[in-house]
């Protein structure tokens, strides 16, 4: 009868000798310059994907000082992980002197809650809140003071302006606009 180790019962120490002597197939490369290869290849792709769809890097802060005609900073980034009920959502807040400009990009888990979801919100909003249809924004946008709200597929994208002092009688609709028109231009 074979003696069988601790650790795998079904393996006797003929099959342990077997497997400690396997090699791998011969590719050229060491294991360690293959999967360093690997790693790197991954890496690129990763930030190449993620640079590609990060919300804060859409729209630079030069393209708000450019519509808004104030100096914006770099982009204060809060991004929460997707849990069992919600998918990711991301935060990018500009702020100026006078303005502080928020891009918030909202994930569902399925096309069908994102749909509901967006119908319910765009509903009430042109309803209740005196919310106004943006054609050419997404695949549906309105309008609401100081608020561009916008669907593309899962996502929802919120770009909200906050006016202090005297510019908060400004009418900043155009603007904002064509900040969302500009995100979503580089989008796709």
């Amino acid at each position: 009868i074979p003696r069988r180790c601790g650790f795998a019962p079904f393996m006797d120490e003929h099959d342990l000798f077997l497997s400690s002597n396997l090699k791998p197939a011969h590719t050229g490369l060491p294991p360690t310059g293959l999967m360093s290869v690997t790693a790197i290849l991954l890496l690129t792709l990763a930030a190449y994907a993620y640079a590609a769809t990060d919300t804060c890097a859409m729209v630079a802060p030069e393209d708000f000082s450019k519509a808004f005609g104030e100096a914006f900073g770099p982009p204060a980034r809060v991004a929460t992980p997707a849990g069992p009920l919600a998918g990711p959502m991301v935060v990018c807040t500009y702020k100026s002197k006078t303005l502080k400009l928020t891009i918030a990009s909202y994930e569902y888990l399925t096309a069908a809650k994102s749909a509901s979801n967006w119908n319910i919100r765009r509903t009430r909003d042109l309803a209740t809140r005196h919310a106004v249809d943006l054609p050419g924004v997404g695949e549906s946008a309105y309008y609401m003071r100081f608020t561009v709200q916008s669907h593309q597929g899962i996502h929802d994208y919120n770009f909200s302006l906050v006016p202090s002092g005297a510019s908060a009688n400004k009418d900043w609709k155009d603007p904002l606009v064509s900040i969302a028109k500009l995100f979503y231009s580089r989008l796709r």
